[in-house]
């Protein structure tokens, strides 16, 4: 184990069990968010090819607007 995660894990243990719950609850979710991205991206590629493809042809014809971030 990282030492890096060791000391946290330290930390933690020294948490209200209240709190710890709760870390466990938001860790967890963020770790499956995190092994199941590249499964999601890979899913959705087709999909995004064709959005990805429509805007482009879109931006081609002439049927888009230039602006900046803060005019969306």
């Amino acid at each position: 184990m990282l030492a890096q995660v060791e000391n946290l894990f330290n930390k933690v243990d020294s948490l209200p069990e209240e709190l710890q719950n709760n870390l466990v609850f938001y860790w967890n979710e963020d770790i499956e968010n995190e092994l199941n991205f590249d499964k999601s991206i890979f899913e959705t590629s087709a999909q995004l090819k064709i959005m990805a493809q429509e805007a482009l042809n879109e931006y081609n014809s002439g049927n888009t607007l230039e602006k900046g971030f803060d005019e969306l």
